[in-house]
């Protein structure tokens, strides 16, 4: 059933959780997830987003433990060139780009922004698995970089890795949670990084 709706039709076999993009990318797409990655956020529940940010980064503080905060960006957002043309339009707003703006006015959290990093590498490779909803190694070591960067500002003594130093080894494989979504593991394809140092 699932290789004949795929296959035969181009359509996916689980519509209510994932879609098929282009390229054979995979997309985790319940309207609740859209929605809820995509809404506008009042000033209202980012003040309590923020207040809960600076309550953990109290209690931290606290114990003389220094805090940095960062998120990932969405899969969704961050590959719209091979998004489902239909959901392009419902991801237009961001509500990691309207966080981010709004933190600006509280520069003692320290924010820890990876969309530029990430952007920079994105032509370079994927960044991001095609048949799951998570980045990949490769886009997990860019991070790490820039986290490490930035933790540098405060603790000079400590060092991270370059990419030079690493071992990478490129291949294709089956897996990924979206395929198993789909009722088929072995369905599409996946591009794996492993990386070791």
């Amino acid at each position: 059933h699932v290789q004949l709706q795929t296959d035969v039709f181009g359509v996916s076999s689980n519509p209510g959780s994932v879609n098929l993009g282009e390229e054979g990318w995979l997309f985790y797409t319940p309207s609740t997830y859209i929605k809820q990655t995509s809404k506008v956020l009042t000033d209202e529940e980012l003040d309590i987003i923020v207040s809960n940010i600076l309550l953990k980064k109290k209690f931290l503080n606290d114990q003389g433990i220094k805090f940095y905060l960062t998120i990932p960006p969405i899969k969704g957002q961050f590959y719209k060139e091979h998004l489902p043309h239909r959901f392009t339009k419902l991801l237009e707003h961001s509500i990691l780009n309207q966080l981010v703006e709004y933190l600006k006015k509280y520069p003692e959290i320290v924010f820890i922004d990876l969309r530029g990093v990430l952007k920079k590498h994105k032509h370079e490779t994927k960044l991001y698995y095609e048949t799951d909803t998570h980045w990949n190694r490769l886009a997990a070591f860019y991070a790490y970089q820039e986290i490490m960067k930035r933790i540098q500002v405060d603790f000079p003594e400590l060092d991270y890795l370059e990419k030079e130093e690493m071992l990478i080894e490129k291949y294709t494989a089956k897996g990924g949670d979206l395929n198993s979504f789909l009722g088929d593991m072995n369905l599409f394809p996946r591009t794996i990084y492993d990386m070791n140092p």
